[in-house]
């Protein structure tokens, strides 16, 4: 067991099950046949809510509780919330620019994420997307993850 464990108290395996939950939710977003075996394959817990079980588990197991200051934690905490935060905005501005570059796409996404496809309500989207007001279909998860990211180190000191 040792050598799966990493000198920073990484568990591989962890990662690993962490890994196969994003291929789970991957397959059931692209739908299809495939969706058969990947919907909620652990029974009523999807793999979404099992990638953030995970994922707080590991961040607890990793941190260094009781050698870093805790101000030093929320730094942490912080730049890894920056970091999906811009992960968040990336992936909208690249659904955004095909909306717009490709006529079809367009309609299809404009659909899902704008109520209406004109231009004012395009700019309120962008700008509710960027404050984390407005989440588009699928796009839910990563500002609840930055809300776990930011409240972690809080959660561990009590």
């Amino acid at each position: 067991m040792s050598n799966l464990i990493i000198e920073n108290k990484r568990d591989i395996r962890l990662d690993t099950m962490r890994g196969i939950l994003l291929i789970i939710m991957t397959l059931n977003h692209l739908g299809g046949s495939l969706t058969l075996f990947a919907a909620q394959p652990f029974g009523y817990v999807t793999a979404a809510e099992g990638f953030i079980v995970l994922s707080g588990y590991t961040y607890a197991i990793t941190s260094k509780l009781g050698f870093e200051p805790f101000m030093a934690r929320l730094r942490t905490s912080g730049k890894r919330a920056f970091k999906i935060y811009k992960y968040h905005i990336l992936a909208f501005a690249l659904l955004l620019s095909i909306a717009i570059l490709i006529p079809s796409y367009g309609e299809y996404f404009g659909k899902r994420f704008f109520v209406k496809n004109n231009t004012e309500e395009i700019l309120w989207t962008i700008i509710g997307t960027l404050l984390l007001v407005h989440q588009p279909v699928y796009f839910d998860i990563l500002p609840m993850y930055i809300v776990f990211a930011l409240l972690s180190p809080l959660v561990l000191y009590a």
